[in-house]
């Protein structure tokens, strides 16, 4: 005069369970009596689909923010890759900047057997503000120099920078801000020197 109860061995990611108490007939007794109600695959899809949608949509919301945060500028040029590259160079020196590196992906990647469009960056810094920055703050000593990034996409040709200010403004130092802000002016500056804006 046992109930015996049916062992579930294999239990769904998305379970449903029903508790009903019955009265078995003939017996006197309260039992239990378990419903499992599995998902079909179609919805186990559906949800798992809907997870990754979601994962990716969080990113790019992400993606975005970090973008809007850090300020990128991006310019079109009015000239062609090569006259850009010449007019931000001769830019930089009457602004009072100083060339640190100048970097020819382009070049770089043919010595690979790579072809890209044209593709160059200008590391650019003044040795009065990197002391300063280094006096302030060690670890922002990992900012300087500021980059000015030029680049080809189809018949068009582009000039990317990060505002300074942006830069330094992680630190929560109004001198390194401070310091920021006269190089927004500065880079400014140069790129309107190289558009003769």
């Amino acid at each position: 005069d046992t109930c015996t109860r049916k062992r579930i061995n294999r239990v769904p990611m998305k379970t449903n369970w029903t508790h009903r108490r019955l009265r078995a007939s003939g017996y006197g007794k309260n039992i239990t009596v378990t419903t499992v109600t599995c998902p079909s695959e179609v919805t186990m899809f559906k949800n798992i689909f809907y997870a990754v949608f979601l994962f990716i949509f969080l990113l790019l919301i992400g993606s975005e923010r970090t973008f809007a945060e850090t300020n990128l500028i991006v310019l079109e040029s009015p000239y062609s890759f090569d006259k850009t590259v010449k007019a931000i160079e001769q830019a930089i020196r009457p602004n009072n900047m100083g060339i640190t590196a100048k970097i020819n992906a382009q070049a770089n990647l043919a010595r690979a057997g790579i072809k890209i469009r044209g593709n160059q960056i200008f590391e650019i810094f003044r040795p009065n503000y990197a002391k300063r920055i280094f006096d302030r703050n060690l670890q922002a000593g990992i900012e300087p120099p500021l980059r000015i990034y030029i680049y080809e996409d189809g018949n068009k040709t582009f000039v990317v920078y990060r505002k300074p200010s942006s830069i330094f403004k992680p630190y929560d130092d109004p001198v390194l801000m401070d310091i920021g802000k006269k190089l927004d002016v500065i880079i400014e500056k140069i790129i309107k020197t190289a558009f003769n804006i």
